[in-house]
């Protein structure tokens, strides 16, 4: 069951993400986005149309992360969302942007399936509001 109010950090650039120390060292489900223009300000939307990959993580975020853009910048198995991304723009693009969940309810170790629903339905309400997934997602993912 997900929690009644789910809500997001502010949009960090990827290369800042370490000011989000606290949910690095957690497990959690986090979005990337790019914004080639102008970031929103305040809480991220977590279903805005920029968003390219929806991601969750039963151990520490930035061990996956860190896994994505070495992937992303060298196609080397680590991530696949990272690889489908180097394959798609072959570096990091300097517009990459992370919001993590930062609900009480998801950032506890025993919550993997709360994650794995929560990462779920957000893409699935991407897939209603624009009629398509988020680009790094090459097909609907199953659901548990």
């Amino acid at each position: 069951m997900l929690p009644s109010k789910i809500t997001f950090t502010d949009w960090i650039h990827l290369s800042q993400r370490f000011f989000l120390t606290r949910w690095m060292q957690l497990p959690g489900v986090y979005a990337l986005a790019h914004f080639p223009t102008e970031v929103p300000s305040g809480k991220a939307d977590p279903l805005i149309r920029e968003i390219i990959y929806y991601g969750e993580s039963q151990n520490p975020l930035g061990i996956r992360l860190r896994n994505f853009i070495h992937s992303a910048n060298t196609g080397k198995h680590a991530h696949s969302a990272g690889r489908h991304y180097h394959d798609i723009f072959h570096e990091i693009k300097d517009f990459l942007y992370i919001a993590v969940c930062d609900s009480p309810d998801i950032l506890v170790a025993e919550a993997n399936d709360i994650r794995h629903d929560l990462k779920a339905h957000l893409i699935d309400g991407y897939n209603i509001k624009y009629s398509s997934y988020p680009r790094l997602l090459r097909a609907k993912p199953d659901k548990k």
